[in-house]
């Protein structure tokens, strides 16, 4: 099974890049970044409950100590944990450096431009061959969108007890 990623904004706390920072979030393409990241302090922009992952962007999962360590074993080949901090505490952008190219356009519910190129996916549907064991990865062509997991990493979350993520159903 494969799910979207998906911080909960909605009970757990948010955490963003300074102004002076600009926006590093649009630099997760897929590609690495460790060389060139500097690390920032984050400001909270709203503050509900502390979880173990914090909104970010949809692209970008933030994590702190306990899931980065928790989830390390699975996600360490596929991500690399870029520091940033907030209120002092170590929190870990993950750049997802996995993108594969295993969504099926036949199955999956698509939206298009007139281009032709992908405006949304309302329903993703993935080749499980293409995918194999793969805990985590960014679809090509939509490596700025969602960030998708096995069933594996999904479990390795649930028996660390980690909060703030939500795992979506994909096919």
């Amino acid at each position: 099974a494969l799910f979207r990623l998906v911080t909960d904004v909605d009970r757990f706390d948010v955490a963003l890049p300074p102004r002076s920072a600009g926006r590093p979030f649009l630099d997760f393409t897929g590609e690495p970044l460790a060389g060139a990241w500097k690390p920032f302090e984050a400001e909270l922009d709203r503050s509900g409950k502390r979880g173990n992952f914090l909104g970010f962007s949809t692209h970008v999962p933030v994590v702190d100590a306990k899931a980065w360590e928790a989830l390390r074993p699975l996600a360490a080949p596929h991500a690399e944990a870029l520091e940033m901090t907030l209120a002092g505490e170590t929190l870990y952008a993950l750049n997802v450096t996995t993108v594969l190219d295993c969504l099926d356009p036949e199955r999956s519910t698509i939206r298009r431009f007139d281009h032709g190129g992908i405006m949304a996916v309302e329903r993703y549907v993935f080749r499980a061959a293409c995918v194999g064991d793969t805990p985590l990865f960014k679809q090509r062509g939509l490596e700025m969108s969602d960030v998708f997991v096995n069933d594996a990493f999904r479990r390795a979350a649930e028996e660390a007890g980690l909060t703030g993520a939500r795992f979506n159903g994909a096919d």
